[in-house]
């Protein structure tokens, strides 16, 4: 056929065009007439998927024509089962591709995640697809947040041909690796840094969640400056609750790096925000109330914890423990201490009895401590009930019978206190009898021989201490025969042993068993209690007897007074040793020997149980060799020195808060003060007690030294004034004002001492 690039020499056949014409028409005519085939169905089905598939391969993707065509191959798969599978596997593709450019749009990825879900990877006739299908498929079960993370992890990390890296894939990953068991933090960190410092199509608010995201995973790989990085980086920008998260979160960093008004000032920050979750809104009302007691500030701490108890579930327990830690602090509640106790027990309700305490805002440790706390302080305060019910609720969280062992003492120190109170009746051997009963539960179960004799001595003391001999020797008894017990702890069970035979009046048996023990490591403390018996048992008897008995305490109490103690135990026998040893001597006269003993007390143990006792003793005894009391009435030469260091004494127990030795040594401060012959003093000082002692026969003893006062300052009008008020003091007390015991305490003294002898001059 000729064409326009013919030489122009070349003759155009045109007479070829008419029948050409006429060749055309007939062609028109005829397709006129009998038009061509339409396609069919699965025809035009087959090409919406060849074209999809094309425009999901191309580079970048043709988005415009898979969002046209992905509603299509979707609804056609339904119309042809032998295309369904290939039909849903690209219109989940579509989907997918789509998501890929929104991420935030959740029906995306659900959609896709359901179209793969309808296609087996055998259908798919091209072993490409197949893989392709395994990796979609695992992206969209990632983004919806189903599937095993154990399977989708590999799936997605093995990334098929013409599948691009990026996108959404490393944010997917990063959420697998998250739900796996345990969760795989170091690859969650590593997908998150890449994908957040990489390219995204994701919006401002799903990128401040997953730097939040990012912010915890550091933290839980403990790499607190990289967390603090992202988590400041959320932006303000960012929804109301990423930011109350992220200020929660870097208020833990500050936390734990003791900046605790920094963490004040966050916490305080994401509990204002009005986009924090419910559910956080507690645990932030206690790190808060947390950090504020941390700097001291219990009136900030308290409405925080008080807020947070009012929640459920484990921030509620956590609150009420620290308030009561609170409550247990605050001394302006001293006498309250219930309330704390109250905290304690609605903190434990729930547990098991178990000892297995779990709680994310607190240790097991934290509340026993609390619970250790709540017992020390009501047994210290008096507050014994509450003591007790402390004691009784720590069996929740305590281990290995703690709780017993501290109900027990705290009942012993109620029985303790009880037996001060005259109208006690049989109170304190109730709590004796309690403290013995969880003593012998503790022993029962106890796993060393050794623990389990030591607190069977502490149930028999108790039951002693109850008035009830019988069985606490039983329970000696016991003791006494177990195997495989060392020497230390046998002798203190003949100790418990002769004790509580002494209790029961059995005098021969005790001394037998105390004497068991003198030759063990207990054996100073045995000779110490042996003589007290001994010396007891003196009182009971006459002549010879009773002289026998205290010549051999005082001789066990010499060998103990003689001896070096090392052990606590030891230094407290050999003080109590030092006390009636200087009883003995001064009842028999030898003052010097007396005075010597009382002085090894006090330096020994100043502070000590009979430290105030023996203070009022060397006092005494300094006032007797003063006036030569040993030796026929002489005051030695250094007299004045010996009067001064007694009037030190007296000073200070005139502060003691035991009324029997205030009352004594503000006797002995006039009796001092007059023998240093301060007869100026006199007057203010005896007009003072007096006053204190008014209606007493104390007041009559002041007077008394007043009077001598007078008379040795030659002033005898101060001395008859003196013993007229004598005389009217004298006659207002009743036989019941004397008491008996030294001279001065009964009536007859005063009558034939002073009034008939003055009344005759």
């Amino acid at each position: 056929m000729a064409t326009d690039s013919a030489p122009p020499s070349v003759r155009r056949n045109y007479w070829q065009l008419p029948t050409f014409a006429l060749g055309v028409a007939a062609a028109i005519s005829a397709v006129a007439a009998f038009p061509p085939q339409p396609p069919s169905p699965a025809d035009r089905l087959r090409d919406q998927l060849a074209e999809l598939r094309q425009a999901l391969d191309r580079r970048p993707a043709d988005l415009a024509t898979v969002e046209a065509l992905t509603p299509q191959a979707a609804a056609a798969a339904e119309q042809f089962p032998d295309t369904a599978p290939l039909a849903h596997f690209l219109a989940g593709s579509g989907h997918l591709a789509l998501a890929e450019v929104s991420p935030a749009d959740a029906d995306r990825w659900a959609a896709a995640a359901a179209h793969f879900d309808r296609v087996e990877s055998a259908q798919l006739p091209d072993a490409a697809d197949q893989k392709r299908l395994a990796y979609r498929k695992a992206k969209a079960l990632a983004a919806v947040g189903t599937g095993d993370p154990a399977e989708l992890l590999p799936v997605l990390l093995d990334l098929p041909p013409g599948e691009e890296a990026d996108g959404e894939r490393r944010r997917l990953l990063a959420d697998v690796a998250l739900r796996a068991t345990p969760p795989d933090m170091a690859r969650a960190r590593e997908e998150l840094t890449a994908y957040l410092t990489g390219p995204t199509r994701a919006p401002v608010p799903a990128l401040a969640r997953y730097r939040l995201k990012l912010g915890e995973v550091h933290l839980a790989l403990n790499e607190p400056d990289k967390a603090r990085t992202w988590l400041k980086d959320v932006g303000t920008a960012a929804p109301a609750d990423v930011q109350a998260q992220a200020h929660a979160l870097l208020a833990r960093l500050a936390a734990a790096e003791n900046n605790w008004a920094e963490a004040v000032k966050l916490y305080e920050s994401a509990h204002s925000a009005a986009g924090l979750p419910a559910d956080q809104r507690g645990a932030i009302r206690y790190q808060a109330g947390l950090a504020h007691a941390r700097m001291n500030n219990l009136a900030a701490a308290a409405p925080h914890f008080e807020a947070a108890a009012k929640e459920s579930g484990p921030v509620a327990t956590a609150a009420a423990v620290r308030l009561a830690e609170l409550l247990l602090r605050d001394p302006a509640l001293r006498g309250q201490r219930a309330r704390a106790v109250d905290h304690l027990e609605a903190a434990v309700q729930s547990a098991a009895a178990d000892s297995q305490f779990q709680n994310p805002h607190l240790t097991a440790d934290e509340v026993r401590a609390a619970f250790e706390e709540a017992v020390t302080v009501c047994v210290r305060e008096g507050e014994f009930g509450s003591a007790v019910r402390a004691a009784t609720a720590y069996n929740r969280v305590a281990a290995g019978g703690r709780d017993r062992e501290r109900r027990a003492e705290a009942h012993l120190a109620w029985a303790q206190a009880l037996q001060k109170t005259p109208a006690a009746g049989d109170q304190p051997a109730a709590h004796f009898r309690a403290a013995a009963d969880d003593f012998a539960q503790l022993a029962a179960a106890y796993p060393t021989a050794a623990g389990k004799a030591d607190l069977l001595r502490k149930a028999a003391t108790s039951l002693r201490q109850a008035g009830d001999a019988a069985a606490a020797g039983a329970m000696i008894d016991q003791l006494t025969t177990m195997p495989g017990l060392n020497e230390d702890v046998v002798a203190a069970a003949w100790l418990e042993k002769g004790e509580a035979l002494l209790a029961g009046n059995q005098f021969a048996e005790a001394t037998q068993a105390l004497q068991k023990a003198t030759a063990g490591p207990a054996g100073l403390i045995a000779r110490v209690k042996l003589a007290s018996a001994h010396l007891e048992q003196a009182k009971r008897k006459t002549g010879d007897e009773a002289k026998g008995m205290t010549a051999l305490a005082q001789q066990l109490l010499t060998q103990v007074a003689n001896t070096t103690a090392t052990t606590a135990p030891e230094r407290e026998a050999q003080q109590q040793a030092f006390f009636e040893l200087g009883k003995l001597l001064l009842a028999q006269g030898n003052i010097p020997d007396g005075e010597a003993r009382f002085r090894q007390l006090v330096q020994a143990n100043p502070g000590g149980t009979t430290g105030g006792t023996a203070k009022l003793y060397l006092g005494s005894c300094l006032l007797l060799l003063a006036r030569g009391a040993h030796q026929g009435g002489r005051p030695p030469a250094d007299a004045d020195r010996k009067l001064t260091e007694a009037l030190g004494y007296f000073d200070e127990l005139a502060k003691s808060d035991d009324a029997f030795l205030r009352t004594q040594a503000d006797i002995r401060q006039a009796n001092a003060t007059l023998l240093l012959k301060r007869y100026n003093d006199m007057p203010a000082l005896c007009e003072k007690l007096a006053d204190r002692y008014r209606g007493k026969v104390e007041e009559l003893i002041v007077l008394s030294m007043l009077y001598s006062s007078y008379r040795f300052a030659d002033l005898p009008g101060g001395a008859a004034r003196t013993l007229g008020r004598m005389e009217e003091a004298f006659a207002k007390l009743g036989p019941d004002a004397f008491p008996g015991g030294s001279e001065e305490y009964t009536r007859e003294y005063w009558v034939k001492t002073w009034f008939e002898p003055l009344r005759r001059k």
